[in-house]
């Protein structure tokens, strides 16, 4: 969006990450605070410029550090207690105001925790894929062993039991025959 465009209740409520009941807590707290009068739509409610959006972002990021204060508080502690003039956003040092800046500062943080874990998995990697390729290369092998043994012809050996069309009894019944050798 353009610093000329003016934003919903419900696109403020996304960049923000809260419920669009806290953004109209936030817009009374805007308007007391800053003395500055939001336009009204009819149909979409409050209309918020950026700079309006951007002070409510700084003051949701002042409630997050500085738990139990409340939302006029964050906001005079953001806009060092407006005269009733338009109030500018004001950056505080130290605060985390975006999604970006949190990725960010974990990438920095994590890196070295990190660098031995992406190096482990790396070698996992490569391991794994010499296990796929010795893989592939046995079941060819059996492959080639299973065409072989269909090409043979198979022959009783002596010293097998002849295959018999009847069934042999199963249970007690068929222990007792093969034991007397009926």
């Amino acid at each position: 969006m353009t610093p000329d465009e003016l934003w919903t209740a419900g696109q403020v409520s996304q960049r923000l990450g809260v419920k669009a009941g806290m953004v109209r807590r936030y817009a009374v707290a805007l308007e007391s605070v800053t003395g500055l009068s939001l336009e009204v739509d009819p149909v979409r409610g409050r209309l918020y410029p950026l700079a309006a959006v951007e002070l409510l972002e700084g003051t949701r990021a002042h409630l997050l550090t500085h738990p139990g204060l409340s939302v006029q508080a964050a906001m005079r502690a953001v806009t060092g207690e407006s005269d009733g003039s338009e109030a500018t956003f004001v950056r505080l040092p130290g605060v985390l105001s975006s999604r970006e800046d949190l990725a960010e500062l974990l990438r920095e943080a994590l890196a070295p925790a990190l660098a031995p874990i992406v190096v482990e998995l790396t070698s996992s990697r490569e391991q794994v894929e010499d296990l796929r390729r010795e893989l592939a290369a046995a079941r060819a092998e059996i492959e080639g062993t299973r065409a072989q043994l269909s090409c043979l012809e198979i022959a009783a050996h002596a010293a097998l039991p002849p295959v018999t069309a009847d069934p042999q009894p199963m249970g007690l019944r068929g222990l007792f025959i093969r034991l007397l050798g009926r």
